[in-house]
């Protein structure tokens, strides 16, 4: 009696520290079989990326992972045997609901989910239930380990998956990824198109199926099959040379051990070679805005090149200038502009290479419309026409383009308390005027953003107001943050997020949780909101750093908004870095750069880091 009892006990014991869903199966009901699959599952928030084991489940489409392997993958696992329910939810900074990207993964897990998965290729009834980040998922139990499709998991907001399939159809243009692997390709319902495995990856611009690659300080040309199309170790570049591509659609190499540098086309064909080492190349060369490049012979003469469809049309020469460094700093509306001395007025030329007389401007920056914005002798600034008449006797410490007849120009004052490349001009005041009728808002402001028909404003850079072009009060200035995104204004409160019609009547109120990116980060500043501007982040705006412009990014139709994630990072100054992330319009999130602070760099002394864009 007493031994009975005894047994009766310890059976009790084990089956109260057997995990439910982990008991034997041998005697449940066999539904299907799996097997390995030839595909690979890339899971990749742009740091902590790892290949995953893919499996196909019988009479099932689709491409399938172990759910399992998310415990690995910064994702806390619960198990409720009352519900007989796992629940797996990603770890998120609470306040932004961030992806937390401070995490190692647990390669013991992986290992372990895939020695059980390769001996057992049955599925079995189960009753158990599956939920990820909240959400039920189709799942088949495979013996106390669950599978679940990949695209089921993207279908409920998980869109760190990527697909590998050798034999998948490209459709729609490629996107560049960056993973722990090095830089791949990836269309935008996330298929790898080319795996990651290269230190850098360049866009040609004007061909859509050339990619500019380096691997081992090989610099390569592939397609979107990962084929050579040309090999360029043959030039003997040094280690330490980097290529960039150009707003034109070529590629440029700087090799400065060797001291010289070479231009490509897609084709691996030189377009202009400089190598100061010789007297057939030209001495320098560089880039004058999209479509002109400069070579510069020994003897100082300037050849200018019209660059189109990724070939070099030679358009002018001009001969060694009056000082060794004059260099030409625009070529717009049919004039060549000749930088000089700072302060002094520049040279001007027509496209023959005959001599233009200047009106007295120091530089003319680059027409938008009918006007530009020329910096006068006095360093102060002015509009003029394309005559390069003055079209006003107004004058600026600093202005901003003239945008539907509006600009934005800052007080004029002296500005003692310093200035930073990352927090703007201390104490700068912005204001807005008009050709026409002079100053509109006047300059008491320490951030305003122009918007189609509204004004963002902050008078001490804190909080923020919206009114109209006429001054009107649409709302107070009373928000922790604020964007107007297409036809609504979106802006924060302590934890609430407010939304408004643009004529400011509140449409709806709830907790925020990032649903739309409203950071701002500097300190004095002023813009249009269609601005290229590197220091203001509006998810409606993606047009946030270099690598933006890089990759053409913020031209594609295929983008839906841009967001970042930051991480602590030991290795940088600030001790942090950022991912950044493109979203598609198919919902896919595809990281593409990481960008680190380091130390800023103070400004020369006659920059005002107003960001104005001119």
């Amino acid at each position: 009696m007493e031994f009975n009892k005894l047994l009766a006990i310890t059976i009790i014991i084990l089956i109260s520290f057997t995990p439910i869903e982990k008991m034997s199966f041998a005697q449940l009901k066999v539904e299907g079989s799996y097997s390995k699959s030839e595909r690979e599952v890339l899971f990749n928030p742009g740091r902590g990326s790892t290949y995953l084991s893919s499996y196909e489940v019988q009479g099932k489409d689709g491409t399938f992972i172990c759910i399992d392997d998310l415990e690995a993958l910064n994702f806390t696992k619960k198990w409720n045997s009352k519900k007989r329910q796992t629940t797996f939810d990603l770890k998120v900074d609470e306040y932004y609901s961030d992806e937390i990207l401070d995490f190692e993964i647990d390669a013991g897990i992986l290992q372990k989910n895939k020695d059980y998965l390769q001996k057992n290729k049955n599925l079995y009834k189960s009753d158990v239930k599956i939920f990820v980040n909240g959400k039920p998922v189709e799942s088949y139990n495979a013996g106390g380990y669950s599978l679940v499709s990949v695209e089921n998991l993207k279908n409920i907001g998980l869109d760190n998956f990527f697909i590998w399939d050798n034999s998948v159809h490209i459709s729609g243009k490629i996107y560049p990824m960056i993973s722990d692997f090095g830089l791949g390709l990836v269309d935008i319902y996330g298929n790898l198109i080319v795996k990651p495995s290269y230190d850098s990856i360049e866009f040609f611009g004007g061909n859509d199926d050339r990619y500019f690659v380096k691997k081992d300080g090989r610099f390569m040309i592939i397609d979107s099959k990962n084929q050579l199309i040309a090999d360029l170790s043959l030039y003997n570049f040094s280690p330490r040379s980097y290529a960039y591509s150009t707003e034109s659609g070529l590629m440029r190499i700087s090799d400065y051990e060797n001291n010289k540098m070479e231009l490509f086309n897609s084709n691996g064909d030189i377009v202009m070679s400089n190598d100061m080492m010789s007297e057939v190349k030209y001495k320098d060369s560089y880039f004058v805005g999209d479509k002109y490049v400069v070579g510069q012979k020994f003897d100082g003469s300037r050849h200018i090149f019209l660059i189109e469809n990724e070939n070099s049309t030679p358009l002018v020469v001009l001969q060694k200038p009056e000082r060794e460094y004059y260099r030409i700093s625009g070529i717009c509306e049919g004039m060549i502009f000749e930088g000089t001395d700072y302060g002094s007025t520049i040279n001007i030329y027509d496209l023959k290479g005959k001599k233009i007389q200047n009106p007295g401007y120091s530089f003319i920056y680059p027409f938008n419309g009918n006007y530009s914005v020329a910096w006068l002798p006095s360093k102060r600034f002015t509009f003029v026409d394309k005559e390069l008449n003055r079209v006003t006797d107004m004058d600026f410490k600093d202005v901003s383009k003239i945008e539907k007849g509006v600009f934005i120009f800052l007080k004029d004052m002296d500005y003692n308390e310093g200035r930073s490349s990352a927090t703007g001009l201390k104490g700068a005041r912005f204001g807005i005027g008009s050709l026409d009728n002079g100053t509109i808002v006047p300059a008491e402001y320490k951030k305003l953003k122009i918007y189609d028909n509204l004004i963002r404003f902050s008078k001490e850079g804190e909080l923020y107001g919206v009114m109209d072009k006429y001054k009107n009060i649409i709302l107070k200035e009373e928000f922790d943050a604020l964007q107007v995104i297409e036809d609504k204004i979106y802006a924060r409160k302590g934890e609430y997020l407010f939304t408004y019609s643009l004529e400011g009547t509140l449409e709806n109120q709830e907790k925020f949780s990032s649903q739309v990116e409203l950071r701002d980060y500097v300190k004095n500043y002023a813009q249009f909101a269609s601005d290229i501007n590197y220091y203001d982040y509006p998810k409606d705006l993606p047009k946030n750093v270099w690598d933006d412009y890089r990759y053409g990014l913020f031209t594609q139709e295929d983008i839906d908004y841009f967001e970042e994630n930051s991480y602590n990072d030991s290795e940088t100054h600030y001790g942090s870095s950022t991912v950044k992330y493109m979203v598609t319009k198919k919902g896919i999130r595809i990281p593409y750069c990481i960008t680190t602070r380091g130390m800023p760099v103070p400004p020369p002394d006659n920059f005002l880091p107003t960001y104005l864009e001119k």
